[in-house]
């Protein structure tokens, strides 16, 4: 008898996932990173197409061990390189165990989009923590990322005309900053402040 068991009467299979399912998900991953509260249940619904919670877990979980898959084979490859002189290493995988597990692009973009979307969030908690902590302590406030007198004055400007609504606010600000600072940056800077502030008045 054949170990591959047969699906079970009545069960359904998952559909697979098209190129446009994969590539929104990617973005997905990267709005909704790793701590967001029901996280999984906010990007399925996003999502749409009739998949589910578990589905679109499944699928994160995939991607990921595809990249991790891609990895290891370069590694291999470039050991047998090096240590055997191998001018083939380099050549595609012609094994179907060895290729199969090598993602497209679209799951190494996924991996490194929710990699940047998580270390985003990890800078986040630090700046708030860290802005909370010097309230506290009554320390001045931090200034996390480094903002000069003129960045924040700017910033402050363009806070001041926008409205908080907008879902442009921070693009919009981080390009009249300028000297590279990004939309997530200029966010923060808002929050570490307006947090420090809220702290320090509780305190009193």
């Amino acid at each position: 008898p054949s170990e591959s068991a047969s699906p079970a009467p009545g069960a359904t299979r998952e559909a697979e996932w098209s190129l446009d399912e994969i590539s929104s998900l990617t973005k997905l991953l990267a709005k909704f990173p790793g701590g967001t509260r029901e996280r999984w249940e906010r990007i399925t619904e996003s999502l749409g197409g009739g998949r589910t919670a578990a589905d679109v877990l499944r699928k994160s979980q995939e991607l990921k061990k595809g990249t991790a898959a891609v990895k290891q084979v370069d590694d291999f490859t470039r050991f047998k390189q090096k240590t055997l002189g191998d001018d083939n290493a380099l050549a595609p995988a012609t094994n179907g165990a060895v290729a199969s597990v090598v993602p497209d692009a679209a799951a190494e973009k996924a991996a490194a989009e929710e990699a940047a979307a998580e270390k985003a969030a990890a800078l986040a908690e630090s700046v708030i923590a860290g802005a909370t902590a010097a309230a506290k302590a009554g320390m001045p406030a931090p200034n996390a990322l480094g903002f000069s007198k003129k960045e924040q004055a700017v910033l402050e400007t363009s806070c001041k005309r926008s409205k908080a609504d907008d879902p442009k606010r921070w693009e919009k600000a981080a390009a009249v900053v300028g000297n590279g600072k990004t939309a997530h940056e200029c966010e923060l800077r808002f929050k570490e402040l307006v947090t420090y502030f809220k702290a320090k008045k509780a305190g009193k």
